[in-house]
């Protein structure tokens, strides 16, 4: 099962997302309702590790803590874009929320991290090589959402699909 643990998006924040949505061939747009804040992609664990997760991820205990969706960028940063992201105003609070999962996914069974931890959004993955960052995001365009108070994360399923992945919730955990 390819699970992954992340922090839902105001839905009305979310909702703001979406005008930053233009059509473009070769791109393709995260709906509203599969937006999120990812602290620890965990990727496949066998029936045990799962369990072992879904147990462990009781005992992440946090204060809550506000945040906001602020500033765009691409991944990777120069080239060719392949995911267009909104990303993160935030305190220290998140990056201890997400170094404690990490630490429990790695506990249960889960490979660290290749890369340091960005927190953002995705809002398009794209596959056509010759769309442009200007072409996903006009120059000058910048997005800043409303302050939200972040209380609680989820644990996720990724379903792949010919038309993207799709995500469920596992297990929802609160502080």
């Amino acid at each position: 099962m390819r699970l992954f643990i992340a922090i839902p998006i105001p839905e009305d924040v979310s909702e703001q997302l979406v005008n930053l949505q233009q059509p473009v061939e070769g791109g393709r747009w995260v709906p509203v309702e599969q937006r999120h804040l990812t602290l620890k992609f965990v990727g496949q664990l066998d029936d045990q590790q799962r369990k072992l997760l879904i147990e462990n991820l009781k005992g992440v205990r946090f204060d809550p803590f506000d945040i906001c969706i602020k500033g765009l960028g691409f991944f990777p940063e120069k080239g060719t874009p392949r995911v267009f992201w909104a990303g993160v105003s935030h305190d220290d609070s998140l990056i201890e929320l997400q170094k404690r999962v990490e630490k429990v996914a790695i506990e249960a069974g889960a490979e660290k991290d290749r890369f340091s931890y960005k927190p953002h959004v995705t809002l398009a993955r794209i596959k056509n090589k010759s769309v442009g960052k200007d072409d996903l995001r006009p120059p000058g365009t910048d997005f800043v959402s409303r302050i939200f108070t972040v209380d609680r994360f989820n644990l996720f399923k990724s379903l792949l699909r010919p038309d993207g992945a799709v995500h469920e919730v596992v297990k929802r955990y609160k502080c």
